[in-house]
């Protein structure tokens, strides 16, 4: 056990915010500190895949708004948690808790909403197209950042230019709209990161953007599995749990 979880664990009476979704640590603070009551969660995130995790593996009610200022912008923060809580089902009431509910009452020693299961399953259809997508746009945040004190924008429009790439895919099925939003943003991106300190700023926010679509759109209708067993190298990925009771009804027959 980690330090700061064991401390949580002996003081659970003690408010904790736990910055950047957790970042790596997530999980493991997920399982640790499932029961004491005043653990909450910040949205800060630049990845917001890293958002969509938090509310598979926390209560809604544990989670707040983080605008990551000064580094973030509160508006590009605030679109990305409102669109992941939309994208995990939650109504207008459940998302006032995140964007303020719970962070007030927590400053002013207010006992929390009860805690209700994680909104979204841990395994979820995706688009690959999109996953693409949110890949190269984590690419492109890492190499400008990298780059720094202080960051380098300009290093970040290889990563862009392979995200708007993966847009003018002809055939993207269910992703097009997606991809189409997101290219839009991505465009006129790529023309503000060489501008004034303000432009790139903006830029981010329209990266950010786009990388919150990409990471919560809505699939309808995604690939079904392949019904015979796959090898990949020296292992092999099972049928649907489902296969084994009808291939044994037909054998009987």
């Amino acid at each position: 056990m980690t330090p700061l979880a064991d401390l949580a664990l002996r003081y659970p009476d003690v408010s904790l915010v736990l910055a950047h979704a957790a970042i790596a640590d997530q999980g493991m603070f997920a399982t640790l500190l499932a029961d004491p009551p005043r653990v909450v969660y910040d949205t800060s995130c630049f990845s917001t895949l890293d958002v969509v995790e938090l509310f598979a593996r926390v209560p809604a009610e544990r989670i707040v708004f983080g605008s990551d200022a000064p580094y973030g912008r509160p508006a590009g923060g605030l679109f990305q948690a409102m669109r992941t809580a939309a994208y995990a089902g939650l109504d207008d009431t459940e998302r006032a808790l995140i964007a303020s509910g719970t962070i007030t009452a927590l400053l002013e020693g207010r006992r929390l909403a009860a805690a209700t299961p994680p909104r979204l399953p841990q395994v979820r259809p995706i688009s690959g197209s999109l996953a693409r997508v949110s890949g190269y746009l984590l690419m492109s945040f890492a190499a400008a950042v990298s780059a720094g004190p202080p960051p380098d924008p300009a290093r970040g429009l290889g990563g862009i230019e392979l995200a708007r790439a993966v847009c003018r895919d002809p055939n993207p099925g269910a992703a097009r709209s997606a991809l189409e939003r997101i290219d839009t943003l991505l465009a006129a991106a790529e023309q503000l990161l060489v501008g004034t300190r303000e432009q790139v700023s903006l830029a981010f926010g329209l990266v950010m953007t786009a990388s919150a679509i990409a990471a919560t759109e809505p699939i309808d209708h995604p690939a079904q599995l392949p019904t015979a067993a796959l090898r990949t190298g020296g292992g092999q990925i099972p049928a649907p749990a489902h296969e084994p009771h009808s291939r044994n009804k037909t054998e009987a027959h």
